[in-house]
């Protein structure tokens, strides 16, 4: 009881005058929602220590070597870091390597070489395993690796890889860069504006480091002097690396997945409690999101005798000195980079100890409460944009709202137009207090209700609410439109997100003044109903959401759209509004039900509660937000502390129906977005956590793979038994929540009812006829499942194999005789046969897809006399691969997908003609695509990566193993799914 006793009182006497934890700066900040918790890593304590180097203090590299520190980049000697001391060769690519992560490599490979005589004892064991990491990687070449591992660097010449040779700094810049490649998913290029053009010793840097030196410096990653010099061939002290290794900044956290982040420290709280022998702390630091959110970052200790005691902490630059999570205070403004996907903080930056407060002055012309963010215009007609703190504007069961004055006002009774004060901290708004209306001067200021260019009139509505027309000389009117990038938008930076946009400048005409912009006029001296001046601000504002439901005719498309809190609203696309997918043109017809969109709005508040809004831009997102995969299961335990559910004799729903079991799958339930349904209703959290952790029915689980990998999106319980239908026809549907398959028997839905079509999350309103799914029932015709993908038909693609006689460029070619592939077999037929070719035509070699340019008949390229591959559409030729000839088949289900992918239940055709398994106990098959690997899916010629797992496949390939066993290599060189 003493042991217990002492280390409290210790645990109290470490924190006894760390924080104030009831000092709360921010009085909503616990009682808002917490969006992200980030807890710190066990490994920070030893790091917070190593960085705390003596010969640092006042430096100003200080930071960069903390940063760099933070995530394993630098190291020190000891107690100091030597700042000035020149980076040798050997410590330069040790640099390079840390930062992706391959010390561990490094370490593991000098270990393996140490025994070797020809290196054994001649350099420090550290620099043998960087040294050769970084030859295996192609950092370095296999010359340069000898020459730096040989025992007299004296003797070597001048031109010779010397390991303490001082590293440039144009040789570090190609070291760095060369070494991210060698992770990243999207590699490091230059684009055209060339940079090293700016400084006047360019010429100096060796051509094989320009392309690198040049992403460099479009990436901030290194920098010139004052004096407009990069000095290319000159040294870098270890200060100056470090600072270079902390410039890598967003191309760091692009490549690894990480965020940065900026908020304030809005309060803290400190949740302690003991066991025998040990006392636990745990420190909820909140803070507000420059966004306006809640975060968490979450320090714990563990006070005990044992050396393994828990301690989980994050580095912390706090006004030069090195801490860890227990330095911040309420008010700190800090930026944080974490990890979003393990919930990890990595490093947070003190960046200002004094919290920033205001007051701002001005007219309320908009109120966004999806994001939760407000709009004010100065006298002068500037508009700026605010994030306010989470629940002071919002949306509830009665309505939107927002607190003014202390009061909460539904959406009808926000004085919108009048003037208010914006009570600030730190950008994000605190308090909104109403004050009355101003005069604006001699300016009539208002929202535009109609402009009639024809005949020459406006109409407007004034912050009153009272319409007022004026007329103007179209030739003789001065008009402005405030272009995108001057509206102060801080609100989704839509510059950014719509930049296919075509916003005016500011000088323009009055025909470009539309409905919803506010405007200010001014009168004719002579004549107050004649317009002389007239300025416009749009008033724009993003809208996100899924598209529950679309209908569309010959002029414009009706899309409800559902946002992230639950709210649905109607917009209407017409023609001619720009649509993109991908960065690419598209149009109406490619969005559909279960689609992300981004709306980029014009919005008029007419009214109270009366809102005109008309969509300007469409981007539909390509990626994200796609259900991967749908587990069924029983529930084995819900975890409130680690947010997690397990789910027991679990199965994954693949076109050939549940398979993949495994006895328990433990799912995260972090994702705040998750939709919770138990028997068709819709339930939260708490109702899950209180009465279903030992339901007794099924639970259904869809996974959206996303940016965080993958989370759950929707869970369903229920109480009957599963049975799975096989997949059929829809033939009839009223649109709603019942539709019929052409086996026969009506379907209900409901909505818990997890739909997915083509991938993606969808309303039961959303089955159409002529889908193809796979229905999983529970109950008496109840839908748990429908699953809804493109019928496996490939009976429109003809192939055949010819040899090339006659090639008319670009325009046709001849055959001497070819084989037409039906069924499992190929039939010869003698006769020529010519087809036709365009520039849609796709020629694939070994090497890739080319152009069809490249298939000619002329020059020591010419195709004449090859025998190809030919997909093909009457005459015409829609693909022409040069391919080995494939005559061995086999078949199986796509298992999984890596470096290959995987089949399960394989078999091969044997030469009687009958399909045999390709062993007992193992019967799986590998293949292994290549570049002229063609898919046949659905009348459709894909590539391999195309393929899913569940996919039933037929392959043909040129050859098989001697001895067919389970485990097979296959190079697949045409594969038809679903037949």
């Amino acid at each position: 009881m003493k042991k217990i006793k002492h280390i409290l009182l210790s645990f109290l006497l470490i924190f006894a005058n760390v924080v104030n934890v009831f000092a709360i700066t921010d009085t909503k900040i616990f009682t808002d929602p917490v969006r992200n918790i980030y807890e710190g890593t066990t490994t920070a304590k030893a790091t917070i220590s190593n960085l705390k180097f003596t010969d640092l203090n006042g430096h100003w590299a200080k930071e960069a070597v903390t940063k760099a520190g933070a995530f394993n980049m630098v190291k020190g000697y000891g107690s100091t870091y030597k700042p000035n001391d020149i980076v040798s060769n050997q410590e330069a690519i040790a640099f390079a390597l840390r930062v992706i992560g391959f010390e561990e490599a490094a370490q593991t490979e000098a270990n393996n070489l140490k025994a070797q005589a020809n290196v054994n004892g001649i350099l420090p064991l550290w620099s043998i395993g960087y040294l050769s990491v970084a030859r295996n990687n192609g950092l370095i070449t296999e010359q340069q690796f000898q020459d730096a591992i040989n025992q007299d660097q004296q003797s070597l010449p001048p031109e010779a890889f010397k390991r303490d040779g001082n590293a440039t700094r144009e040789q570090v810049a190609t070291w760095i860069v060369n070494a991210i490649n060698l992770v990243s998913a999207t590699p490091l290029f230059a684009n055209e504006q060339q940079n090293i053009y700016n400084y006047s010793d360019w010429k100096n840097i060796s051509s094989e480091h320009i392309n690198a030196v040049e992403i460099c410096l479009q990436n901030g990653i290194i920098k010139g002097d004052n004096a407009g010099r990069l000095n290319p061939k000159g040294s870098v002290t270890r200060a100056e690396m470090a600072q270079i290794l902390a410039n890598l900044d967003e191309v760091y956290n692009k490549t690894f997945g990480y965020t940065k982040k900026t908020g304030t420290v809005g309060g803290i709280k400190d949740n302690q409690s003991n066991q025998t022998g040990k006392a636990y702390l745990d420190r909820e630091i909140y803070i507000r999101t420059s966004d306006g959110m809640v975060d968490v970052l979450k320090y714990q200790i563990e006070s005990s005798t044992s050396p393994q005691a828990l301690n989980k902490d994050a580095v912390v630059y706090n006004s030069g000195s090195v801490a860890g999570l227990p330095s911040l205070r309420e008010g700190y403004e800090i930026e944080y980079i974490v990890d979003d996907l393990n919930k990890v903080v990595k490093y947070v930056n003190v960046i200002n100890k004094n919290v920033k407060t205001e007051q701002v002055f001005g007219k309320l012309t908009n109120i966004d409460y999806i994001v939760g963010a407000i709009q004010i215009t100065d006298e002068k007609g500037k508009t700026f944009s605010y994030y306010s703190t989470d629940g002071l504007i919002g949306a509830d069961e009665t309505g939107n709202f927002a607190f003014i004055s202390g009061s909460k006002k539904m959406q009808n009774k926000v004085p919108m137009g009048e003037s208010i004060i914006l009570e600030t901290k730190n950008d994000i708004v605190t308090k909104i207090t109403y004050i009355g209306n101003s005069n604006l001067g001699s300016e009539i200021r208002g929202i535009v209700i109609e402009n009639n260019p024809q005949f020459s009139y406006i109409t407007i509505l004034d912050n009153n609410g009272n319409k007022i027309t004026k007329n103007y000389y179209s030739d003789d009117i001065v008009v402005e439109k405030q272009p995108h990038f001057d509206t102060g938008d801080d609100i989704g930076y839509l510059d950014q997100m719509f930049p296919n946009f075509d916003y005016d400048p500011r000088d323009t005409t009055i025909d470009e003044i539309e409905v919803g912009d506010i405007v200010f006029i001014k009168s004719r001296q002579d004549d107050s109903k004649q317009i002389e001046r007239i300025s416009a601000s749009p008033n724009y504002i993003m809208k996100y959401g899924k598209v529950n439901k679309i209908t569309k005719d010959a002029t414009s498309a009706e899309v409800l759209l559902e946002f992230s809190n639950g709210q649905t609203t109607f917009y209407t696309i017409p023609n001619g509004v720009f649509i993109s997918k991908g960065g690419k043109p598209s149009n109406i017809s490619q969005i559909v039900e279960g689609d992300w969109v981004k709306l980029l709005v014009n919005e008029a508040i007419l009214a109270p509660g009366e809102i005109m809004e008309s969509v300007k831009e469409v981007i539909i997102e390509q990626s994200g937000h796609l259900i991967g995969n749908i587990i069924r299961g029983k529930v084995g335990t819900i975890d409130t502390i680690q947010k997690e559910i397990s789910v027991t004799n679990s199965y994954i729903l693949d076109k050939d129906g549940w398979s993949d079991f495994k006895q328990v799958r433990k799912l995260s339930l972090a994702n705040n977005d998750i939709q919770y349904y138990y028997d068709g209703k819709k339930v939260d959290l708490p109702f899950v956590q209180k009465y279903l952790k030992r339901s007794d029915g099924e639970i259904y689980v869809a996974l959206e793979d996303n940016y965080a990998g993958n989370v759950i999106s929707k869970i369903t319980f229920r109480t009957d038994r599963d049975d799975i239908l096989s997949p059929d026809l829809v033939v009839n549907t009223n649109n709603m929540d019942t539709f019929a398959l052409a086996g026969g028997g009506t379907i209900k839905t409901d909505e818990g009812t997890i739909v997915r079509k083509d991938g993606k999350l969808v309303q039961p309103s959303g089955i159409a006829i002529n889908d193809y799914a796979r229905v999983s029932l529970n109950g008496d015709g109840k839908a748990a499942i429908v699953d809804i993908y493109d019928a496996p038909i490939n009976d429109t693609i003809n192939i055949a194999r010819g040899r090339v006689s006659a090639i008319d460029e670009g325009r046709s070619f001849t055959v001497e005789s070819m084989s037409l592939l039906s069924g499992n077999n190929w039939t010869y037929s003698p006769v020529d046969r010519k087809f036709t070719i365009d520039g849609e035509t796709v020629y694939i070699t070994p090497d890739g897809v080319q152009s069809i340019d490249k298939f000619i008949g002329v020059t020591e390229n010419s195709s004449v006399g090859k025998a190809v591959t030919i997909v093909y559409d009457g005459s015409k030729a829609t693909h022409i691969i040069d391919m080995p000839y494939p005559t061995k088949f086999v078949s199986g289900k796509v298992f999984s997908k890596g470096d290959g992918i995987v089949l399960k239940d394989g078999k091969f055709l044997n030469d009687k003609g009958a399909w045999e398994a390709v062993g007992i106990k193992d019967s799986s098959i590998n293949l292994k695509p290549e570049t002229n690997t063609i898919v046949i899916k659905n009348n459709k010629v894909l590539t391999a990566n195309e393929l899913q797992q569940g996919d039933l496949v037929r392959v043909l390939t040129e050859s098989l193993p001697d001895k067919i066993n389970g485990g097979i290599e296959v190079i697949p060189r045409i594969v038809f799914v679903g037949n």
